[in-house]
């Protein structure tokens, strides 16, 4: 991964095939406070090209937080500088948000609660799907990463 003082090469994660790519996925934890520079290592290294965030945040949790901006001037991340360039409301269960550190695109799932073992609308998750395949058709060979809590 690219070397950053004080970080290490590991991170939380693994790749897994897709039905048309091998190692088309991602998969890992939310950022903790001390990883997210991890995180954003892992996404500019693997040029991932979508972020999909199965759950939303939750405020009083201090071990998972936001690993984006809401300042168009963006903030550092060790490396990086990520700037959230455009959010987007799909749907009331889905925020898209489009980073400049790799062009990147942040689909944030908003129904599926913590506690549940599954998202609270069926559609909302075919939506999900959907809109993440549509952004695919645009760098077929990048790999998606897939978090959750």
């Amino acid at each position: 991964m690219t070397p950053y003082e004080g970080c290490n090469d590991y991170i939380n994660a693994v790749f897994t095939n897709s039905y048309t790519q091998c190692d088309g996925y991602v998969l890992t934890q939310m950022p903790l406070p001390d990883t997210v520079i991890d995180f954003w290592r892992l996404v500019y290294d693997h040029a991932v090209s979508a972020i999909v965030m199965l759950n939303d945040l939750d405020q009083l949790d201090e071990t998972c937080g936001q690993y984006w901006s809401l300042s168009s001037s963006g903030e550092n991340y060790g490396p990086f500088i990520v700037e959230t360039t455009a959010e987007i409301l799909s749907d009331p269960s889905i925020t898209i948000r489009d980073f400049t550190v790799t062009n990147t695109y942040l689909f944030h799932f908003h129904r599926w609660a913590e506690d549940c073992p599954v998202p609270s609308s069926k559609m909302a998750l075919f939506e999900l799907i959907d809109l993440v395949e549509t952004c695919q058709k645009h760098a077929p060979d990048q790999p998606v990463l897939v978090h959750c809590m």
